[in-house]
């Protein structure tokens, strides 16, 4: 299985600063033994987002690393020209020697369905026209650069049977995460649809692509885990989804319901082998926690999760 790092680019602080440190944690990263580095899209400033843009922040990416691969977790490609799209996507996969993976999305935010002009019920079928133009572009001999090996690296982000039927169909990979409570139901579901999907890929002769998320933090130390429940306090007060959680849900529950899995390395490394789905993971996304803790905290916890986990 091989481990790779998701950064939403969230923070309280200034864009720049946010940004800057997110092209510093993939560096981190890459030192500490990650496979891969992906990054999230979110328009407006949703959920904390700094990046509308992921190409250009990746491109910056492509600059400071050698070998990890780098990606999109995902790009919301129902708002997308798909021919711009695949221009954007080739550009940055020739910058970074052919590392790009391209993971897609329909978009969660309606705000931003409605500012980019379609409705946001019908933003899964246009993802799925747009899906169909994006792989005839990149199959085709127009796009410069050349995007060279792009079709074989792209991702959907699924968390339903027919998105994986859909991600079969066009012998894309998956992701999937978590998007509610309770956790544990969810990821047993989780297991059994990687299960199948891998199953169904083996028997069409491909290797399957499957990617687990789960947000990860690292807290040796009692300080460290106050450093990640007042971000989580903070980010249920002010950021949470609305009816996502019952009133008065408190960091202590959220943690104690499994949503981030923390503690020191070598707990953290036993709960992620007893999640259902890595049985059938070929990726495991570590995602940098939304409840966001300071960038020092977070490179502490990406070097120690490399140190002692990926190396162990």
């Amino acid at each position: 299985m091989r481990y790779g790092l998701i950064s939403h680019v969230v923070g309280d602080g200034d864009s720049a600063q946010v940004l800057r440190e997110t092209v510093a944690l993939a560096s981190i990263a890459e030192e500490a033994g990650f496979s891969s580095f992906w990054v999230a899209q979110h328009h407006f400033g949703s959920h904390r987002g700094h990046l509308p843009s992921p190409f250009v922040l990746l491109g910056a990416v492509a600059q400071v690393t050698e070998s990890i691969d780098i990606g999109t977790a995902v790009v919301a490609a129902a708002l997308e020209d798909p021919i711009r799209l695949a221009e954007d996507a080739a550009v940055v996969d020739a910058l970074s020697g052919g590392r790009l993976h391209l993971g897609l999305g329909a978009g969660a935010d309606p705000a931003a369905s409605e500012a980019f002009g379609i409705t946001h019920a019908d933003r899964h079928e246009i993802l799925l026209e747009r899906l169909h133009a994006l792989c005839a572009e990149l199959e085709g001999d127009r796009i410069v650069p050349r995007p060279d090996g792009i079709r074989e690296r792209l991702w959907l982000a699924t968390g339903t049977d027919e998105g994986c039927r859909i991600a079969s169909e066009y012998r894309l990979g998956i992701m999937a995460g978590r998007r509610g409570s309770p956790v544990a139901r969810e990821d047993a579901d989780t297991a059994v649809r990687l299960a199948d999907f891998s199953a169904r890929e083996r028997a069409l002769g491909r290797t399957p692509r499957t990617g687990l998320s789960r947000s990860v933090f690292c807290a040796r130390h009692q300080g460290e885990a106050r450093s990640l429940r007042r971000g989580v306090a903070k980010w249920l007060k002010a950021h949470a989804p609305a009816g996502r959680f019952p009133d008065g849900y408190a960091a202590e529950d959220y943690l104690a319901d499994g949503h981030i899995i923390t503690g020191a390395p070598d707990v953290v490394a036993r709960q992620i082998a007893a999640d259902p789905g890595t049985s059938y993971a070929t990726d495991f996304l570590m995602n940098v926690p939304q409840p966001y803790p300071d960038f020092a905290d977070n490179a502490r916890s990406i070097k120690e999760f490399g140190a002692e986990v990926i190396h162990s």
